[in-house]
């Protein structure tokens, strides 16, 4: 997920304790700077009316929580420099989308969308971020 780095870039970090589980802390890297800089992705999201409509009429229902799914989305080569990040262990960079990068939601999005759309999920399965809902009539 990160490699060592030589960029020029560098975001601060924090350690953040995780909500119910107890003493438990996640590294936080802060892109508010990089976001500040960085050219928006506008990918649409779905309308969460138009998912509930697709639901309509179905017997049986699950959701799939890839709540991780980030982890799993490569970085393009010549933007992994700009994920940079100190910590006294050293200098790292992201090889897979961050969390609290700007653009991570809609590549997710994106590379959900074409996954269910190449196999024709999409008419039984609909994906919102890390949500994916399955259906059967």
């Amino acid at each position: 997920m990160i490699q060592p780095s030589i960029s020029p870039y560098s975001a601060p970090v924090t350690l953040v304790s995780k909500k119910d589980e107890g003493e438990k802390s996640r590294l936080v890297v802060d892109f508010r700077a990089l976001n500040k800089i960085t050219i928006v992705d506008s990918y649409p999201f779905p309308r969460i009316e138009d998912i509930i409509d697709k639901l309509h009429g179905s017997k049986i229902f699950t959701t799939l929580d890839i709540s991780s799914g980030f982890w799993y989305v490569q970085m393009k080569s010549e933007n992994v420099h700009k994920t940079a990040f100190s910590t006294q262990s050293g200098h790292h960079e992201f090889l897979v989308c961050p969390f609290g990068f700007r653009n991570s939601p809609a590549i997710f999005q994106r590379a959900i969308f074409r996954i269910l759309g190449r196999n024709k999920l999409t008419q039984f399965a609909h994906n919102y971020l890390d949500d994916i809902d399955i259906m059967i009539l």
